[in-house]
């Protein structure tokens, strides 16, 4: 489980990635910040939504952050929820919610790692870039189990992450452990899988794949020099939709 540094962690991520308009006077920069920061997974929806049949009743946000996702999507679900284990985040959420009037929509803190229990189940859960972040098998094994309980018999579970290509290197400031697969910057920070090997964790938690995209891009902005970085030795994106067997 994360421990009171793993949290803090979390707050001062947030601190430093928001750090200005934490006081929310305006809105336009929120808005900017929101759409960009959940672009990837919005696509992600849409192109999986026009695929399957969708619910939208309830909708629960892994990693929430600052809920844009769930803000995003409270026009489109009954209802949303989010859930991060950043108090700060978790703050900021329910505080543009205020803001914008969105009523449908909670958001709470919680370590998805720990046995904790909504008492609801979900049309569609969404891995808002979580999965990486969890560098130790016990912990995903006890998120897996937390996502079986949590969604409903037709729901869908999606999940964006970095997946790890085996030519993969990175610039000075990063570096890989002794077991290949996580990085980590004074701690672990990512683990990353190969896309085989991500799928086969799935088949063994007891999901069933209905989608599966990989993406031969960059998956997130890792340094600030990424974009001149051969992006060849950078991680990609892999897209997987799952469902309960």
């Amino acid at each position: 489980m994360f421990n009171e540094s793993d949290y803090q962690f979390y707050d001062d991520s947030y601190r430093f990635v928001t750090p200005n308009w934490l006081s929310f006077e305006n809105q336009n920069v929120i808005d900017s910040f929101l759409e960009k920061n959940n672009e990837t997974m919005i696509d992600f929806i849409d192109d999986f939504s026009g695929k399957f049949d969708l619910q939208k009743n309830s909708f629960l946000e892994c990693g929430c952050g600052l809920g844009g996702l769930s803000i995003k999507l409270s026009s489109s679900f009954t209802d949303c929820y989010g859930v991060d284990v950043s108090n700060l985040a978790i703050m900021g959420a329910n505080r543009i919610c205020e803001l914008k009037n969105i009523s449908n929509s909670q958001f709470q803190v919680g370590d998805l790692t720990k046995e904790i229990n909504l008492k609801k189940q979900f049309d569609l859960i969404a891995d808002s870039h979580l999965l990486h972040c969890l560098t130790d098998s016990s912990h995903r094994q006890n998120y897996f189990d937390f996502i079986k309980k949590h969604l409903s018999k037709s729901g869908y579970f999606l999940v964006e992450c970095m997946t790890f290509q085996k030519n993969i290197d990175f610039p000075m400031e990063y570096e890989l452990t002794d077991s290949s697969d996580i990085i980590h910057q004074g701690k672990k920070i990512r683990r990353l899988l190969t896309t085989h090997e991500l799928e086969q964790e799935f088949l063994s938690a007891g999901f069933k794949i209905n989608y599966l995209f990989y993406h031969d891009e960059l998956a997130f902005d890792l340094f600030t020099d990424y974009k001149h970085y051969p992006h060849e030795k950078l991680p990609k994106t892999t897209r997987v939709g799952l469902s309960l067997n």
